[in-house]
């Protein structure tokens, strides 16, 4: 990913299987652009009940 593109409003969605990296990258990215960051584990939305 670009810092330029971040900064110009892109929003990046890093995505992988469990367990590579890519909330720690998203953490570290944030840290150094002096910003904050989320991160939605979207494999565990399938395990929530109620859900198929």
């Amino acid at each position: 990913m670009q810092q330029d593109s971040i900064e110009a409003g892109a929003t990046p969605v890093p995505m992988g299987e469990s367990g590579i990296g890519t909330s720690g990258f998203v953490e570290a990215l944030a840290y150094f652009m002096g910003t904050q960051a989320f991160t939605l584990p979207c494999n565990q939305l399938a395990d929530r009940p109620g859900r198929p």
